[in-house]
Formats: structure tokens, C-alpha cells, sequence
């Protein structure tokens, strides 16, 4: 990443040197993928910074999570930090507005006198904000559902706030459950969402993965586009709005019965997941298995793991040799058995049969390897026969 800000961005800018200073934004790195990734993007930024603070000024948007604020303290490069979030005038004008948009466009809308809503409930939803655009925002997507009578989804909201919360994190979490209990098929849908959570997926897989009947999954999903990027195809992946909301469903204090963080909820995946892989292979199949192996080393002995190991010894083979999933390795297999071997009910037969898998697996993927280097060094050996004939042509064309 450091090569690519040198050679893309910090050299084609100093070419011309008499020009106002380039400001770069970059929104959102907090929910970039990890804190390695998180940080590498800052340091990569320091350089041209700290080297050339003529031409460039970042603008770096996210959280302040510890990570990220350890780069900004080390670093060599001069920084201003602002806390933008709490702007109430800022949230006011854009409630109001959003909702003038509401009321003027909602097909419901059209009997529903002005103002709407009355000013001292816009005023108390600013106050519930405490100047936090993520609550707002939401809030906006939720009562303009264009499945949903506004008006009814206000009074929702309301309801929903009146306990009086002391901090932004409250109401918003109070703002969360009350999207998630107004959600249809409450027990289907939390097993979707812990998927979601613990998986990168479009809704066709995961409708295949769970049992469910193809397009159940963004039906069940259709009230919470308010928290949630559902896609309406199946090229790309759900994702949150923002990351504050998979923040609120790990935390068993925030989410209470929706956490998908909890033993139990990890273990009724995890069951769902091995039936479907002990099924036959699909032509169309999810690809899983590095991080279907990660999900389930990371359970830690228990009796309900023990009921898992039938499943994990009916696991379809095809799945696990199915070569044209190059990211995963033998370390992937090798850490099951690792895992087995360190659970103390896990059945002898059961350890066996995965140190057979990972052994032929480590196998197939060298002939594999070995397949594919030989049909490089053929296509380089055709390459260079195909040259050397041209070359020979207009040798002879010359003379």
C-alpha cells in the first residue's frame, strides 16, 4: 500500500508543484477490514505527509478506536483531531428536512396535516441524538420505510425513547431493539443475521445454507433496510449501514436476546452449517470452508461441541476437496485435528478420519500445485516457440 500512494498519488502531485494543497478524504476507516488493514492505511498515508506537508492535507473520518488513536500519537506527521459527531443544529436540519421529504413523497402521507411531525417531537428526537448522525440517520430509514405507514413508526420511535436515556449509545441501542422486535419470523431471523454477522454473504447463500426457501432471506430481512444494505441481487454482500449496529448485536449487555455473540447461538450455526455441508455437493454451492473451519475451532469444549462431532464426521469430502477454493491450505485441516485432539470427548475414529482428510488434502493440493506449474512452463514453452517462429519470418521477409 505504501508503493501505490508513492507511485499513484505523492509522485503525479509533486509534478506540478505550484498548486494549492490536495486534500484527501478518507471516510469510514474504522470499518475497514481490521486493525492491520486500519493501521496500514495510516502509516501509509504518514509518508507523503510528513515528506511533502505542502501538497497534501488528509482528512481521516472514523471512530476513535485505541488502534487507530496509538498510529496518530506515534506518528511523525502534524495532526488536528475534532470531534464532528455532536452537531445538534446540523442533526435538526437534517431531521427536518428529511421528514419534509417524507411527508411530501410516502404514498401514506397524503391526508397527514403540517407540520409533521409537531416541533417539540422533532425537538426531542434531536435531544435523543445528542448530535449523533448514525442515530438520526437510521431513524430516517426506519419511519420512511416505504412498506410502513411513517406516522406509526414515528410513535415506535417515541415509545422507544421515552425511558429517558443518559447517552447517545442508549437511545440508539433502544432505537436498534425497536427495529429488530417490529422484524417478522423473530427466530429464523436472528440465526440470518448471526450468518451475516460471522460470514461475508449474499442472500442466495445464505438461504442455502440455512434450509430456507430461495428468497426467504430478504423477505424475512425486508423491515430492517433501515439498519441493513440488502442487496437485490446476489453479487453482492448484506452489509450494516454502519458499524455501530454489528458493535450493539456482539454485545450481550446492548442486544440482549438478539446478541449473536452467545454460546448458544454460535453452536446452533455452526449445526446448520455442518448439515449443510453433509449433504451432497451442489452445483451452485457456498464456498466456506476456511471460514466455516475458523468458526468452529473457536469453540471451546463443551457438551453441546461433543453433539456437533456426528455432524463433523458426516461432512461430504467433495466439500473439503474442492480444489477451486485456493485460499484455503493444509493448516486450515490441520487445525480441526488440532482442535479434535484437544477436546477430550471428541471420538478417536473421529481424529482419525480428519488426519486421513488433511493428509490427502495436503496431497491433492501438491498435484494440483504441480499441475498447474507444468501448464505454465507449457503455455511460457509455446510462448516463446510462437516468438521465435515470428521472428524467424521476418527474418526471412528481410532478406
Amino acid at each position: 500500500m505504501a508503493t501505490q500512494m508513492q507511485e499513484l498519488i505523492s509522485e503525479p502531485c509533486r509534478v506540478d508543484e505550484h498548486h494549492d494543497p490536495i486534500i484527501i478524504l478518507i471516510d469510514g476507516l474504522d470499518e475497514c477490514d481490521g486493525p492491520s488493514a486500519q493501521g496500514e492505511v495510516l502509516r501509509a498515508i504518514q509518508t507523503p505527509s510528513a515528506n511533502h506537508p505542502i501538497f497534501f492535507r488528509f482528512i481521516v473520518a472514523s471512530r476513535p478506536e485505541p488502534h487507530i488513536r496509538q498510529v496518530f500519537q506515534i506518528s511523525a506527521a502534524h495532526y488536528h483531531s475534532f470531534n464532528v459527531e455532536e452537531s445538534f443544529e446540523d442533526v435538526r436540519k437534517y431531521l427536518h428536512d428529511e421528514f419534509s421529504w417524507i411527508h411530501h413523497n410516502h404514498l401514506t402521507m397524503q391526508n397527514i396535516s403540517s407540520p409533521w411531525p409537531a416541533y417539540h417531537v422533532l425537538e426531542e428526537l434531536v435531544r435523543n441524538s445528542s448530535g449523533y448522525f448514525i442515530y438520526a440517520s437510521t431513524i430516517i430509514k426506519f419511519i420512511g420505510d416505504e412498506d410502513y405507514h411513517p406516522p406509526q413508526r414515528l410513535a415506535m420511535v417515541q415509545d422507544a425513547s421515552s425511558t429517558g436515556s443518559a447517552s447517545p449509545f442508549e437511545a440508539l441501542d433502544q432505537l436498534y431493539l425497536t427495529i429488530l422486535t417490529s422484524a417478522r419470523r423473530q427466530s429464523e431471523l436472528i440465526q440470518i443475521i448471526c450468518a451475516i454477522v460471522n460470514f461475508r454473504l449474499v442472500p442466495r447463500s445464505i438461504d442455502q445454507l440455512l434450509g430456507l426457501a430461495q428468497g426467504e432471506t430478504r423477505l424475512i430481512l425486508s423491515g430492517l433496510h433501515s439498519v441493513l444494505n440488502i442487496p437485490r441481487d446476489d453479487e453482492h454482500e448484506i452489509r450494516s449501514h454502519h458499524a455501530s449496529f454489528w458493535d450493539f448485536l456482539n454485545n450481550l449487555d446492548r442486544s440482549g436476546n438478539f446478541c449473536v455473540a452467545t454460546f448458544n447461538r454460535q453452536i446452533s450455526l455452526t449445526r446448520s452449517l455442518l448439515q449443510y455441508y453433509g449433504g451432497p455437493l451442489q452445483h451452485r454451492r457456498v464456498r466456506l470452508r476456511p471460514r466455516l473451519i475458523h468458526f468452529i475451532i473457536s469453540l471451546p469444549p463443551s457438551g453441546a461441541v461433543a453433539e456437533l462431532f456426528q455432524l463433523i464426521g458426516s461432512i461430504n469430502p467433495d466439500y473439503i476437496f474442492d480444489l477451486d477454493e485456493d485460499t484455503v491450505d493444509y493448516d486450515d485441516v490441520g487445525a480441526l485435528v488440532s482442535w479434535l485432539k484437544n477436546n477430550p470427548s471428541a471420538p478417536a475414529d473421529l481424529i482419525q478420519l480428519w488426519e486421513d482428510y488433511a493428509f490427502m488434502f495436503s496431497v491433492d493440493k501438491m498435484h494440483w500445485l504441480t499441475e498447474c506449474e507444468v501448464g505454465e512452463i507449457l503455455e511460457l514453452v509455446v510462448s516463446e516457440k510462437s516468438l521465435s517462429t515470428h521472428e524467424s519470418f521476418e527474418s526471412k521477409s528481410l532478406r
